[in-house]
């Protein structure tokens, strides 16, 4: 579980993952103070497909909405 930031402030989280090749699909828990969970998501990332040059990784990018 990856700690908030003070309000206001924003974040910054990462995950890494090492699949193989193909279409893969991430979700986003979110969890508040009162213990109500949020998901957000999918967002697909493809594995294996010719891209710009560049190193080699791949960025997605998840909105974060505050009501």
């Amino acid at each position: 579980m990856t700690p908030i930031a003070p309000p206001g402030q924003g974040a910054a989280y990462s995950f890494e993952d090492s699949p193989g090749a193909g279409r893969f699909e991430y979700w986003l828990e979110d969890v508040d103070s009162a213990g109500v969970s949020t998901l957000h998501g999918p967002v697909a990332a493809t594995i294996g497909v010719a891209e710009a040059p560049g190193n080699g990784t791949h960025r997605i990018f998840l909105p974060y909405l505050v009501r």
